[in-house]
């Protein structure tokens, strides 16, 4: 197993490890938030609309391009960054590469308000679990 730290072109340090006995290959970006939000749930539904569409796929045609090409491509939002990350075939990385740039750099994010609706509806859904709510009064009474 290999593994290094090395620098880009634009100074961003990344870590690269490589295990020559998988037939599949993890790339995962962790992207800093500098700003707080100004409307709470706006980067949470960010995340969630990267994958849906952008200007030279439609959300079905790029969840059909992930889908060939067995890539499992996922985004995350945590209080201080914004995680991407794609699990492919070696093979296949390039194509990985290529769909994960169209997705951060022509996301349209045209389904905003409707992607805020459902998650308005999760979150109410989510309340309303008896495990959510156990949850919420043993995290606030430790």
């Amino acid at each position: 197993m290999t593994k290094e730290i090395s620098t880009l072109k634009n100074k961003i340090e990344y870590i690269y490890k490589k295990n020559d006995n998988t037939p599949r290959i993890a790339l995962c970006f962790n992207l800093s938030v500098n700003e707080p939000e100004k409307t709470p749930g706006v980067y949470s539904l960010m995340a969630r609309l990267l994958l849906q569409g952008t200007k030279n796929y439609s959300s079905e045609e790029l969840a059909n391009e992930f889908e060939k090409y067995a890539i499992d491509f996922s985004s995350e939002i945590f209080p201080n960054y914004l995680r991407l990350k794609f699990v492919c075939l070696n093979e296949d990385f390039s194509k990985a590469i290529e769909l994960m740039n169209e997705v951060i750099t022509n996301s349209t994010f045209e389904e905003f308000e409707k992607e805020r609706i459902k998650l308005k509806g999760e979150i109410t859904a989510e309340l309303d679990s008896p495990k959510s709510l156990l949850r919420h009064i043993f995290n606030n009474c430790s």
